[in-house]
């Protein structure tokens, strides 16, 4: 019966699960439902059906691929996963590959360069973890380095915009943050002097339209 289970599954027919207990109720709940009684309840089996009490309770079937490598096997495959992920190659025969994935086939992996891809079985790795793992080290170390970088170009050209924006010297808003001040202390630390404000309230008074250029030269 487990068979012709697993053949109507794998062709994608729609079973339904549903359970048979036995026990006594202890009464009913607000929506009128019936309660079991914990006491008494006893769960028998889960049948497969096609007329089930909830339309949700259906399974899906999931396939487990077996590992061919054994232990070892289980081991490559664990780091290869995580070299396809941060993008660490392999070297292995001779050349040097990327992996693009793994499914119940092998690990597909393909050269640098592209121009070959072949498939492999776990336990082709097996004489190879030790350097598998100092590879996946040192792509993870450029990959910390990176991110690194990436964000120190980020916060100078965070700080060259605040700078810019407050008109303060960018040297001096680094010093103030690394001194554990906020982007808003400084700005409110900043006060422009009341002077800016009155020298570019003048206004230079207008000269009569009738004034010839040799006075105004001399003026």
């Amino acid at each position: 019966m487990g068979r012709n289970l697993l053949t109507a599954l794998r062709a994608g027919i729609q079973l339904f699960v549903s359970s048979r207990a036995t026990g006594d109720y202890c009464g009913k709940n607000d929506e009128g439902n019936d309660i079991m009684d914990p006491k008494t309840y006893a769960l028998e089996r889960f049948d497969f059906v096609q007329d089930p009490g909830f339309l949700e309770a259906h399974p899906t079937l999931v396939s487990e691929s077996y590992n061919k490598g054994g232990a070892k096997g289980a081991v490559a495959e664990a780091l290869l996963r995580i070299a396809q992920k941060i993008g660490a190659s392999v070297l292995l025969d001779g050349r040097r590959y990327v992996v693009e994935s793994l499914d119940s086939k092998g690990i597909h992996m393909a050269t640098e360069d592209t121009k070959l891809r072949e498939t492999f079985e776990s336990n082709a790795f097996e004489d190879v973890l030790p350097d598998l793992e100092k590879a996946i080290v040192t792509a993870a170390s450029a990959n910390e380095a990176l991110v690194n970088d990436l964000k120190a170009a980020n916060s100078d050209l965070e700080i060259a915009r605040f700078a810019n924006k407050e008109g303060l010297d960018e040297e001096y808003v680094r010093k103030r943050l690394d001194e554990g001040a906020t982007f808003a202390v400084i700005a409110k630390e900043h006060v422009v002097p009341a002077q800016s404000y009155r020298i570019a309230d003048q206004h230079v008074p207008a000269r009569p339209k009738h004034e010839s250029v040799l006075n105004r030269i001399f003026r």
